[in-house]
């Protein structure tokens, strides 16, 4: 036999034949080993999870089981098919503990066009027979369907005994509403911000544009501010990774302000200190470079603003960012912006909505409600433990743990994963070196619960940023040209709010 990733293979009658899909396994096909059959329809495995190596035995299920279930479908965009999706831990979890509903992807990839087949998820919500969930994300999003399309979840929460809608932390839930409908949900968020040691010239909180020009303009020369590697990576990537779209547009009123002087000033500023490469430089670039790691270089002060790429998604990322990188001199600036409005933001990546004419919108609002139960969130063996949960009790519980210890799995003196309940971590930084030996030590202090509550409020009271992936490569578009200096910054800017004017116009208006 043999594991594909999205089945389990074998040979019958000298044919490959399919045994069971991913979707039909209450466990992931990438995690098994060194399998073995050991009778008819069973075969013995070692499973590698993220905690601990198993060896488990597969036994097939009668399949008449899984006809007793009602079918919910969440549509899924995976190239090739075979059940993958970003759901997959959740959905395994879902069907091997409910009695009464099975999640299923149904997908929408198109294999010939090498694209997601929107066309046809929208033909066949139409005609009723499409699926019961939608997944958005930075490409497809609630906005991308007319109004009415999906149920107002607040229909179900109010049904709920357990769950209430000022259970979600405010502007939060804010966010997954539409006209005063939630359409949408999801259980975890990231904050997004842009964190500054104190102490250096512009370095406050909510740092305007001309601040972090000043930061810039007075970085120490044994310093640098976006990259170490600035000389090898392309200018328009650290253009992107500082200047967010998001606060030149409002889309309540289908109305963008690209061509203001901040954002002109933002596109001349990396080009006048040649801030990375040109596109032309960069295709033509073709040394080698030997990347180090530079998690450690605002510790070891090599720089001083770290621009936080990929986000913070859980309430220790905050403690890091203070206790451990800043040593207690941590600024969350957030992105430049006006000095006043908050650059740093919540960020929802990804939602679930169900299907207005969906037969089973019963059965996919369980689906729903599992996703930020106390079940999901206390899960110590899903990936999802550690996060910011859109639950405020449970994002305060969770920020707690800055306070009274990180609880972590137990392990022996070899750090080994046993058995038990989880404990509470000891208070100690280690420094580990490429190979994993560690080469300091030094004890942190907790959060006082003044501190907790302080950056628990500054992450709650963040705004909750909408988002357009159109919005995004019309900038992309125009700013290549600017960064390869075929226009001004006027004329590049000129171009990105016409353009956008017109899509918000007719997306938004």
């Amino acid at each position: 036999m043999a594991n594909l990733g999205t089945s389990l293979v074998g040979l019958r009658d000298g044919s490959w034949v399919e045994l069971t899909n991913n979707m039909d396994s209450d466990i992931e096909f990438y995690e098994l080993s060194q399998m073995v059959m050991t009778a008819e329809d069973e075969f013995a495995a070692v499973q590698y999870g993220s905690a601990r190596s198993n060896l488990i035995l597969l036994s097939a299920q009668d399949i008449s089981d899984l006809k007793t279930k009602e079918l919910i479908t969440i549509a899924s965009f995976s190239q090739g098919g075979g059940g993958i999706g970003q759901y997959d831990e959740e959905i395994k979890v879902f069907n091997a503990e409910n009695e009464d509903y099975r999640v299923e992807y149904k997908n929408y990839w198109n294999d010939e066009k090498l694209e997601r087949d929107y066309d046809r998820l929208r033909l066949d919500i139409i005609s009723g027979d499409g699926p019961d969930i939608i997944p958005f994300d930075t490409t497809l999003t609630v906005d991308s369907f007319n109004s009415g399309v999906f149920c107002d979840l607040y229909e179900f929460i109010d049904k709920e005994p357990d769950l209430k809608r000022e259970d979600f932390i405010p502007n939060v839930r804010k966010a997954f509403e539409r006209d005063g409908k939630m359409v949408m949900i999801t259980p975890s968020f990231e904050y997004q911000t842009v964190t500054a040691k104190a102490g250096y010239t512009g370095v406050h909180e909510n740092w305007s544009i001309d601040d972090m020009i000043a930061a810039y303009n007075a970085m120490p020369e044994d310093m640098y501010f976006f990259s170490r590697y600035e000389d090898t990576n392309v200018r328009q990537g650290y253009f992107e990774e500082c200047v967010k779209d998001y606060f030149f547009v409002d889309y309540d009123k289908a109305e963008c302000h690209f061509d203001s002087p901040e954002f002109i000033k933002l596109l001349n500023f990396f080009n006048d200190n040649e801030i990375g490469l040109t596109w032309e430089e960069y295709d033509n670039f073709n040394e080698n470079v030997h990347y180090e790691d530079t998690s450690y270089d605002v510790l070891d002060g090599k720089k001083f603003v770290d621009f936080e790429v990929g986000g913070i998604y859980w309430f220790w990322g905050i403690y890091d960012d203070v206790r451990v990188k800043y040593e207690d001199e941590c600024v969350f600036v957030g992105f430049p912006y006006d000095g006043v409005k908050s650059g740093s933001y919540i960020n929802i990546p990804s939602c679930l909505g169900i299907v207005a004419n969906s037969p089973h919108k019963e059965g996919a609002w369980k689906f729903l409600r599992y996703l930020v139960s106390d079940e999901y969130y206390h899960d110590k063996n899903g990936q999802h433990y550690y996060c910011f949960p859109v639950i405020e009790s449970v994002f305060d519980e969770k920020a707690q743990m800055s306070v009274e210890g990180m609880l972590v799995y137990p392990h022996d003196e070899n750090y080994k994963i046993i058995d038990g309940d989880m404990i509470r971590q000891d208070w100690v930084f280690k420094r580990y070196d490429m190979s994993g030996n560690v080469i300091s030590e030094k004890e942190l202090v907790p959060f006082t619960q003044d501190e907790c509550d302080h950056y628990k409020d500054m992450i709650k009271n963040s705004e909750v940023i909408r988002y357009d992936n159109a919005i995004y490569q019309i900038i992309r578009e125009e700013t290549m040209s600017f960064f390869n200096y075929e226009c001004t910054a006027e004329e590049c800017a000129k171009r990105i709010q016409n353009r956008a004017s017109l899509y918000l116009s007719e997306r938004y208006g």
